[in-house]
C-alpha cells in the first residue's frame, strides 16, 4: 500500500540516535507516502506520523505493480515520477542527518562543552 495526502500533514520520521523521533520531511495534500510497494521486500522505510487531522487515499501497490507489468509505458511513467519521489526523500534525510551529526560535531569540537575531546591526560 501507499498513499496520497488529500489533506493535512503527515511527518515521516526515522529514529534518532537517542532513541526519540527524527522527522525527515512533513508532507501535504498531494504528497505520496510510500514508495517501498515498487522494490522488494516491500518494506517500508520511514515511519510516518498525521502531525493534524489527515485525510489520505490508500492505493493498492500489488495490483498497481501488475498493472505495470501489463503496461510498460504506465510502468515506466510511474517509475520516473517515484524515482522523483525517491531523490526528494533521500535528499530531506541527508539534510536531517548532517544536521543531527553535524550539532554533534560541533558540540564535540567545542572546548567549552562537556562533549570536548581532550589531547591531555588529566
Amino acid at each position: 500500500m501507499f498513499y496520497l495526502v488529500r489533506a493535512g500533514k503527515v511527518a515521516l520520521e526515522v529514529s534518532a540516535p537517542d532513541g526519540g523521533a527524527l522527522v525527515v520531511e512533513t508532507l501535504g495534500p498531494g504528497e505520496v507516502v510510500g514508495w517501498s510497494w515498487l522494490f522488494p521486500p516491500h518494506r517500508w522505510t520511514f515511519d510516518v506520523r498525521a502531525v493534524e487531522v489527515t485525510r489520505a487515499v490508500a492505493l493498492d501497490g500489488a495490483c498497481l505493480r501488475g498493472k505495470c507489468d501489463e503496461d510498460p509505458r504506465l510502468g515506466y511513467d510511474l517509475m520516473q515520477r517515484f524515482a522523483r519521489v525517491m531523490g526528494d526523500r533521500l535528499r530531506a534525510t541527508r539534510l536531517q542527518l548532517l544536521d543531527v551529526y553535524g550539532r554533534n560535531r560541533a558540540l564535540s569540537d567545542d572546548p567549552g562543552s562537556d562533549h570536548a575531546g581532550s589531547n591531555h591526560a588529566g
